[in-house]
């Protein structure tokens, strides 16, 4: 997260398109797809915190099954260990593994999101996107190909991602069928707890190191985001505020990015003019002709509203793309980081 905080404060102006389903949908910047990837990586944080606090409980005195009787006072051992409580039930404590499961769930679940971005930069790092590179810390050279290199550390923290889940899912049908109390099978726990700790712990580093070494490509992120017609949904608010129902405004929008396809000829499909030229051309009667719903637009506010980087200073809400949101989130969450790395102490 402080990795990604200090590569997103770089670039918190930086344009790109957002995708639903693959596709081009509507501006945001790079700072916000990276803080994107944080909120999810906060919750991680807590899936990690809460099954701490749940596996804090100190099973000693529990013997085999049915406790002691001698004078063990439970509750001291508890605290002098530095537990926060002892167990509730002595059968329970001998055959509950339910730290070790929430452990690796925790675990394979942060693997699930470092495997969808390093994805994401493995996307990036294409020629086809060209929005990233990485630099050769991080990136290795081809076996056959002199001209590549590969962004080996993405794809590998997405490989291990599988074995994660193998862990968890290894533990949850160790257990599925143990009666209580204490079954041997339950020794083949430690090397799963362990292999998925380690696992997590190495790919979250390595992941931190791959995004040092991510250089944005800020103009080429730029390009793509004017080339497509991500102004499109913002064309249907500005009708949206001036009374028009979203259902018409939607249609009307529509007649603008058809407007523009046509202008742009079926060669050149999603690419230049930019919106602003083709309003320009249709001018205030030629938008009348669109829609209906265009009628009395003025065409120079058009024109400035539809501007990419008004679309998302616009989005000045809450979890929005907006420049001031991005630097606020990026305060909010380095002060959370610097919180629990004392806490951790």
């Amino acid at each position: 997260m402080d990795a990604l905080c200090e590569l997103a404060s770089r670039n918190v102006g930086s344009l790109m398109p957002g995708y639903t389903h693959m596709q081009r949908a509507q501006p945001v910047t790079f700072a916000h797809h990276l803080l994107a990837w944080c909120a999810a990586l906060e919750r991680d944080y807590g899936r990690f915190e809460d099954a701490d606090a749940r596996a804090d409980e100190s099973p000693l005195g529990a013997c085999a099954l049915a406790g002691t009787g001698l004078p063990v006072d439970r509750e001291a051992t508890a605290s002098y260990l530095g537990f926060a409580r002892p167990s509730r039930n002595s059968m329970d404590a001998v055959a509950d593994r339910d730290a070790c499961v929430e452990f690796a769930s925790a675990a394979a679940t942060l693997l699930m999101h470092l495997s969808r971005y390093c994805e994401e930069i493995v996307l990036w790092a294409s020629a086809e996107f060209a929005f990233v590179a990485v630099d050769q810390s991080c990136s290795t050279g081809s076996s056959v190909m002199p001209q590549k290199r590969n962004p080996d550390p993405a794809e590998l923290i997405r490989g291990k991602s599988g074995r994660a889940y193998g862990d968890l899912v290894a533990l949850l049908v160790m257990q599925k069928g143990l009666p209580l109390a204490y079954d041997r099978d339950l020794q083949e726990d430690k090397a799963l707890v362990f292999d998925a700790g380690d696992t997590a712990s190495s790919c979250a580093s390595a992941f931190a190191r791959l995004v040092q070494a991510l250089e944005p490509k800020a103009d080429r992120m730029r390009e793509a985001a004017e080339d497509g017609c991500l102004w499109a949904a913002d064309a249907a608010e500005f009708l949206v505020l001036k009374g028009v129902p979203f259902r018409t405004a939607y249609a009307a929008g529509r007649k603008l990015v058809e407007a523009r396809a046509a202008a742009a000829g079926p060669a050149k499909l999603g690419r230049s003019p930019a919106v602003g030229a083709v309003i320009a051309d249709l001018g205030n009667e030629g938008l009348s002709a669109l829609h209906e719903a265009w009628r009395g637009v003025d065409s120079g506010e058009l024109t400035r509203y539809l501007s990419l980087d008004e679309c998302i200073a616009r989005r000045d809400l809450v979890g929005g793309p907006a420049p001031s949101r991005a630097r606020s989130e990026i305060e909010r969450l380095r002060a959370f980081v610097a919180d629990k790395r004392t806490s951790l102490k």
